[in-house]
């Protein structure tokens, strides 16, 4: 049986947001978000990599990632 992979809402990445900014660990946001923890811990990767996290911004780039061509 295939794989299915669920994208971040924008619901969930604002989530994301809020718990980092009140400086919870990847762990306790993942348990909140009934996700992975490599999950989230990717997502915050994906951002700048700091403590601060933008969901609209990581909204609007992962919008970006999905429209670039692959090759």
């Amino acid at each position: 049986m295939p794989k299915i992979y669920k994208h971040l809402t924008t619901q969930e990445r604002a989530v994301v947001m809020t718990m980092r900014a009140d400086l919870c660990s990847i762990r306790s946001i993942a348990k909140r978000l009934c996700r992975s923890p490599s999950t989230i811990g990717r997502e915050l990767k994906r951002s700048d990599g700091t403590q601060s996290y933008d969901a609209n911004l990581a909204h609007l780039q992962c919008h970006a990632r999905r429209l670039a061509p692959r090759r």
